[in-house]
Parts: structure tokens; C-alpha cells; sequence
């Protein structure tokens, strides 16, 4: 699934046209990782949906809290490695996802939602889809959405089938 979305180029690809092109280290290995996981979602939180931004690009404090991090979408107690365990996130998500798993943080974050005594701002709260009491993240609805969309290219609406 992940590696679907940006396909293998990345690191490989960059570290040879760099070389290719006689550049001296203008791009780090690590920067290229973090530009693969970046690529993921174009920028976009795995967890929240909200627009991420480079260090550089934070230039107010509504931007501060969007920095982008890579966060390990398995823990790494749990045994998760590899680029391909990496998602963008911001530091909000990041730092209170910490080392839980997807579940344990999706519990998490329905017990800030719906805990009246929680001090949680509206707008942290207004992040997160909340689809039948169910704590639905960002990458899920993406992955849904495109699903709905290969499906709809594929089925053409026909009166059996056409909603009313």
C-alpha cells in the first residue's frame, strides 16, 4: 500500500541523478528519505489531513504546529523499520501518537474527543473524521476514497444500479 503510493524511484533515483549531474552533496541521504516520505501523502498528515509544512515554510505560529516529522507508522518497539514504516506527520500527531500503535492512538484520540473533562481546543478537536463513533484517519480515507474512485471508473451507472 505505501510503497504503491510513491513506487520505488525516490533514493535511488535522486542519489543517481545527483551524481549523474556532478552535484557534491547539495542533497543529503537524509534529506532525500524524508522527501520519499513526504511524497506519501504530498504533504498532507497521515493521521489528521492537515497541510504540512518544512521548517523553513513555518513562518507563523499556526504554521509551527504543522511542521512536518516522519513518525513510524508500526512502532518501533513493536518491531517497525524500513522506509517504508515511515509517514509525514505533524508534530501534533507525531509527539501524541508517540510509540502507539494506529489502534492504541485511535483510542487515544476518541477518548480526547468524546471526554467532556478533556482540555482539548476546537481546534485540534475539528482534525480528526469522526465516522459513526469510529476515529477515521487521514490515510484511511484516502485509501477509501481511491478505492471508491477505481471502483466507479470501473462499474458504469446503469439503471440497475443508478441511486435514486
Amino acid at each position: 500500500m505505501v510503497e504503491e503510493a510513491v513506487g520505488q524511484l525516490p533514493v535511488d533515483t535522486l542519489m543517481k541523478e545527483q551524481k549523474e549531474q556532478g552535484c557534491t552533496g547539495s542533497l543529503s541521504v537524509r534529506r532525500i528519505k524524508r522527501q520519499y516520505v513526504w511524497a506519501k501523502s504530498g504533504g498532507i498528515c497521515w493521521y489528521c489531513g492537515a497541510q504540512l509544512y518544512s521548517r523553513a515554510e513555518a513562518d507563523t505560529e499556526v504554521k509551527k504546529k504543522f511542521i512536518f516529522t516522519a513518525d513510524h507508522l508500526h512502532p518501533r518497539k513493536y518491531g517497525g523499520r524500513g522506509r517504508a514504516n515511515k509517514v509525514p506527520a505533524c508534530k501534533h500527531c507525531n509527539s501524541h501518537k508517540s510509540s502507539q500503535s494506529v489502534e492504541e492512538f485511535r483510542q487515544w484520540v476518541r477518548a480526547r474527543i468524546f471526554d467532556n473533562s478533556a482540555k482539548v481546543n476546537n481546534q485540534v478537536l475539528g482534525r480528526w473524521k469522526i465516522n459513526n463513533g469510529t476515529v477515521v484517519f487521514y490515510f484511511e480515507l484516502a485509501e477509501a476514497n481511491k478505492v471508491t474512485r477505481s471502483t466507479m471508473a470501473i462499474e458504469p451507472v446503469t439503471n440497475a444500479n443508478r441511486k435514486t
